[in-house]
């Protein structure tokens, strides 16, 4: 596989280059061919995200409204979980399987090469030629509620609130938090610290909710409660 500017060609097994076609103004920036099998297409210049082709054939486009900290993208890595890490005009982004993630404390550092380190740690260059290491500590912030609900009124109507704590980081608004109500999906990870309930059904409920910091480690706690009725 070879890549140059808007030019994208794969050598078949007879021996032939097939080019591909990138549509739009991208330009390739950099290639990575991930364990699962996709293959990742960066675009640097002009801002226009990053491409994956997947095993099935599928083609998938992600810019910054999908989660990257910003639209030129200089440099691919994928690290020993097979997280795509991506190296952007404005940070870093992780993808983990299904969205990316911009980390937080990164946006004025524009990223041209990420290496990953056997001890775990991430090191990155950047436009003016330094060297970052970034190390995840794995410790995630804890949650906490901070009006937990024994039980819930007879109008099954109730207001949660809670709060995270984490070692390195200092006021709860560098956090993002996500809930789930009786074992459902996860909601999105957001800044938001309340959410209320309405005409909750009979029976006992468990309301769990986990905290996330700029490394991505999560942390949750839960709570079950029954309505009065």
């Amino acid at each position: 596989m070879s890549g140059r500017g808007k030019d994208l060609s794969r050598r078949s097994r007879g021996g032939f280059f097939q080019a591909y076609n990138i549509p739009g103004n991208r330009a390739v920036q950099a290639l990575l061919a991930s364990k699962e099998g996709s293959l990742w297409m960066a675009y640097g210049m002009g801002g226009e995200g990053v491409t994956r082709l997947t095993t099935e054939g599928l083609t998938e486009h992600y810019t910054v409204l999908d989660g990257l900290g910003h639209n030129e993208v200089h440099a691919l890595m994928e690290d020993g979980e097979g997280h795509i890490w991506a190296g952007t005009s404005a940070g870093v982004a992780r993808f983990d399987g299904q969205n990316w993630t911009a980390l937080k404390g990164m946006s004025e550092m524009e990223v041209h090469a990420l290496f990953m380190a056997r001890d775990g740690a991430i090191w990155m260059r950047t436009a003016d030629g330094s060297a970052v290491r970034y190390w995840n500590d794995r410790k995630g912030p804890r949650t906490y509620l901070t009006n937990p609900q024994v039980q819930v009124p007879a109008s099954g109507n109730v207001n949660v609130d809670w709060e995270g704590r984490d070692r390195w980081l200092a006021g709860a608004d560098a956090l993002e938090f996500s809930w789930r109500l009786d074992g459902s999906a996860w909601g999105p990870y957001t800044e938001q610290i309340r959410t209320s309930l309405f005409s909750l059904p009979d029976g006992t409920h468990t309301f769990e909710i986990r905290a996330r910091d700029a490394d991505q480690a999560d942390f949750g706690t839960r709570q079950a409660a029954g309505n009065g009725q």
